[in-house]
């Protein structure tokens, strides 16, 4: 088994790298994508690519073009080549963000079964449009498939999600206990690296909708953080309906979803027949993430 990780350098490449070279195979290599020299590169050698180099949410404004030159039009090319050249397997890195539901504080949050493909940001649209290509380029002896997770989160993970949570829970002693219908799938990266090798030993070609073995409101998560600081929390109900109530002031909401709202994937949609790859639980996953920031 030869695996080809096409996207050099970044979080989630280089655990895939680690991780399927202990649990899969000792052949797996990285592909840099930023200049020229990949497109005379020899596919042939490998059995599965899998493509993670993307241009993710910046803070800073880009225009639609450089999300289609990066998260299209290369991903097409590096498929084509790969599959002109014999590859049997490709793996996409998507976004839970196709979907386009975004944190909420009322209404359903939920992803489901039912739940439309809607994307909003150019990120997301980019993705979802990749997506459909690749499917058109499948056949028997290409198989296309697709990954749609959730936040990623682990160790020496750079993201903002855990460590805002972090943050929290260092400088609280009482978090308010509000909002907990609302919550949010997260996905640590062990348990993505695990559904990757999956994905390979069964050669599958399907979609999939991936999360930790359950999603977890804010109290939740910074109840789990506090325990693994050994701090004690106190998460008084009272509090909460105060968050409640200035939460339906305008200025005040969007600070209030952004700490308190969620979206998450139905457990149903989360499934598998491939095999379990939530080998992690997200209470361990997040004490473990939480232990190496502190």
């Amino acid at each position: 088994m030869r695996v080809l990780i096409s996207g050099k350098g970044s979080y989630i490449g280089e655990n895939f790298k680690n991780w399927l070279s202990e649990h899969l195979t000792p052949d797996v290599e990285e592909l840099d994508l930023i200049e020229d020299d990949w497109r005379s590169f020899d596919f042939s050698r490998f059995d599965t690519v899998i493509h993670v180099a993307a241009i993710v949410h910046k803070k800073s404004k880009i225009p639609w073009e450089t999300y289609k030159r990066v998260n299209v039009d290369l991903t097409l090319e590096v498929a084509r080549a790969a599959k002109q050249q014999g590859v049997r397997q490709f793996i996409f890195l998507s976004t839970m963000a196709v979907y386009g539901k975004e944190k909420a504080l009322s209404g359903i949050s939920e992803i489901n079964e039912n739940t439309s493909l809607n994307p909003i940001s150019f990120y997301a649209k980019s993705k979802l449009q990749a997506e459909l290509f690749l499917r058109e380029l499948e056949d028997s002896d290409f198989k296309v498939a697709i990954i749609r997770p959730p936040n990623v989160y682990g160790i020496q993970c750079k993201g903002n999600y855990i460590t805002g949570f972090l943050k929290l829970t260092k400088l609280l002693s009482i978090f308010p206990d509000a909002f907990d219908k609302y919550k949010q799938s997260m996905l640590y990266i062990d348990n993505l690296s695990e559904l990757v090798r999956l994905i390979i030993i069964n050669q599958s070609n399907q979609t999939f909708m991936p999360q930790d073995d359950r999603a977890v409101s804010a109290v939740e998560i910074i109840e789990i953080m506090a325990n693994a600081i050994g701090k004690r929390m106190l998460f008084p109900r009272s509090a909460g309906l105060g968050v409640k109530c200035i939460a339906l002031f305008p200025i005040v909401k969007r600070y209030v979803r952004k700490v308190y709202g969620g979206v998450y994937y139905s457990g149903q949609l989360s499934r598998t027949d491939i095999g379990n790859y939530v080998i992690v639980s997200i209470d361990d996953a997040l004490k473990r993430t939480v232990m190496q920031l502190r």
